[in-house]
Parts: C-alpha cells; sequence; structure tokens
C-alpha cells in the first residue's frame, strides 16, 4: 500500500481530535450502512443479554432475601438453597458464553470500524462491499492481539489485587499501608491509562500492517509512540473521561424509567447506539494518533498520515 507524501508538522492533541471527528464524515457511503449493521447486532446481543440474564438475577435475588428469613432447620431451606445453587450455574454458563460471544463481536466491529477509517483515508468513495473485501483474510490477526490485550489486562488486574491484598492483610488499618495502597493505585492507574494508550495503537497496527499482530504488535506500538506518550494519555484520558459521562448518564437514565421490559430494552438501545458512534471517534483517534506517529518516525517519507482531505482526490494511495 502506498500514500502520497504531504510533508506536515506532528499535529497537536487539538487537531488529532478535529481529524478524528471528521475522518468518519467524509464516506457517509460506507460509515452508515457499517454503523446500521454495528448498531443491530450490538443490539442483538444486548437484547440477549437482558432476557437471559436479568430474570435469573431477579429470581436469584428474591430466594437469597427468602432464605435469609428462613430457619435452617425449616423444611423449605435445603430445596431454596439447592435452587439458588442450580440459578447460579445457570447464570454463570449464560454469562460465560456472553463473554465470550461479545469478546468475538466487539473484535469484529471494531475491526470493520478500523478497516473503514483507513479505507476513508485511502479512498473517499470507498463502499461497504469493498470494507468486506478489505476484510477478507484479516481477520484473524487484529482478534489474535485483542486477545493477548485481554489477557495482558486480566493479568494487570490480579496482579494489582494481590499486591492490594497483601499489604492489606500485613498492616490491617494501618495508616501507612492505606497511604502506599492509595500510591499504589493511582501509580496503577496511570500505568494503565499508558498501557490502554499502547494496546489501542497495537490493534490499530495489527489492522492497517500486514503481518504484524499479537506480542509482536504490542511491541512496535510501544516503540512507535516513543516521544508522544504523553499526548497518547491525555487523548485516553478524555475518551475515558467521554465514557465515563455515557455510562453515568445511562445509569441515570435506567434508575429514572419504569423497570417494564420496553422501558429497560429502549434505554439500552440507546446505549448502544451511543456506543457504536463513541467507538468509531475513539478508533479515528487511535488511527489518527498512530499515523502521526508515524510521521514523526518516518521523516523521510512513506507512509505517514496528512490531514484529512477536503476534497476526495488528495489522497493517491492504492489498496492491495
Amino acid at each position: 500500500m502506498a500514500f502520497s507524501y504531504q510533508p506536515t508538522k506532528p499535529l497537536t492533541m487539538f487537531k488529532i481530535l478535529q481529524e478524528a471527528f471528521k475522518l468518519p464524515t467524509r464516506n457517509s457511503n460506507l460509515f452508515l450502512p457499517l454503523l446500521l449493521l454495528s448498531f443491530v447486532v450490538s443490539s442483538l446481543l444486548f437484547t440477549f443479554n437482558h432476557l437471559s440474564v436479568d430474570p435469573i438475577i431477579a429470581d436469584l435475588t428474591s430466594k437469597s432475601i427468602s432464605i435469609t428469613s428462613l430457619d435452617p432447620k425449616s423444611p423449605l431451606y435445603p430445596s431454596i438453597q439447592s435452587s439458588i445453587l442450580k440459578d447460579i450455574k445457570e447464570l454463570v454458563g449464560i454469562e460465560a458464553i456472553i463473554i465470550i460471544v461479545s469478546f468475538i463481536v466487539s473484535s469484529l466491529i471494531s475491526i470493520s470500524i478500523i478497516q473503514a477509517l483507513f479505507l476513508t483515508l485511502s479512498n473517499n468513495s470507498s463502499n461497504i462491499h469493498d470494507l468486506f473485501h478489505r476484510l477478507h483474510g484479516r481477520i484473524k490477526g487484529p482478534i489474535i492481539t485483542k486477545l493477548y490485550i485481554k489477557l495482558l489486562s486480566l493479568g494487570c488486574l490480579f496482579l494489582l489485587m494481590i499486591v492490594l491484598g497483601v499489604l492489606i492483610f500485613i498492616g490491617h488499618r494501618s495508616m501507612i499501608v492505606i497511604a502506599l495502597c492509595m500510591i499504589l493505585v493511582i501509580l496503577g492507574l496511570r500505568l494503565y491509562l499508558y498501557l490502554i494508550l499502547v494496546w489501542s495503537v497495537s490493534v490499530v497496527m495489527s489492522v492497517v500492517e500486514d503481518n504484524c499482530y499479537g506480542l509482536e504488535a504490542i511491541s512496535k506500538a510501544g516503540e512507535i509512540i516513543k516521544g508522544r506518550r504523553w499526548q497518547g494519555v491525555k487523548l485516553v484520558m478524555i475518551e475515558v473521561f467521554i465514557l465515563s459521562l455515557i455510562y453515568a448518564g445511562y445509569n441515570a437514565l435506567k434508575t429514572s424509567v419504569s423497570n417494564s421490559m420496553v422501558s429497560q430494552l429502549s434505554i439500552g438501545f440507546v446505549l448502544v447506539s451511543v456506543s457504536v458512534l463513541t467507538s468509531v471517534f475513539e478508533w479515528a483517534i487511535s488511527l489518527v494518533f498512530y499515523y502521526n506517529c508515524k510521521r514523526s518516525k518516518e521523516e523521510d517519507g512513506g507512509f505517514m498520515y496528512a490531514t484529512v482531505p477536503q476534497e476526495t482526490n488528495d489522497y493517491e494511495g492504492a489498496i492491495p
């Protein structure tokens, strides 16, 4: 693949946000059907989760409350206890399936969005058929990268919980230990923001670069962002802030409406639609930031990012 090189100064954080917001709007023929497809698939998954999990949780909560008021010697106690255990097993089984399916679906949506953004950079006249053609044979690598990221994130969380648990166990109610735990949490959050940056860039690299995925992509992502780490972390902080507002608004709406199935599903569909739009913006930020880092690393030319063109023929590139 090749792009015409247009020398530009490295983009500021504000310019990256501006370019990321502008990029999806350059090709509505591609993004409108992609957004619709992403919304339908995500809504179906959300509906399945709501209809299959919520009744079990409600039943489990009701039985847990009722068993607390029973005498353990009561003849009803063993039957309710057995029913609770059955609900827990069923809930764990369904949640396991939902987690696996959600990972696959979210990965496919993310890969499709990044490819669509990449095609828009290359050729603003690309359509959904070009996207499907581009995706053919280019899905396994990014999914492997996201699987590594998922395992690494769980490992980091598990390690942090172990360290905090050991400190709390050793120095129970000690002010020094509490202070150390707070410092550790702050440092852990800073590190995690940096890791989110590396991981998002590695997913972008897995999608747009050939034969670069898994630990190799994560390692290269860490190398390419050197010199622009703080800018990237600030972008991640903005993304986290936006997501926090979205979920805070969702929880507020969820508690303010009735508990009827229609109302809860309606609020959920609003969350799904906003989440899909937000994910496009987030991946656009990662893609623009990635090429901005490439711009800094490859000063002699090559595959670099320039600002989103105002005309469709400003990019001269070819997609193999």
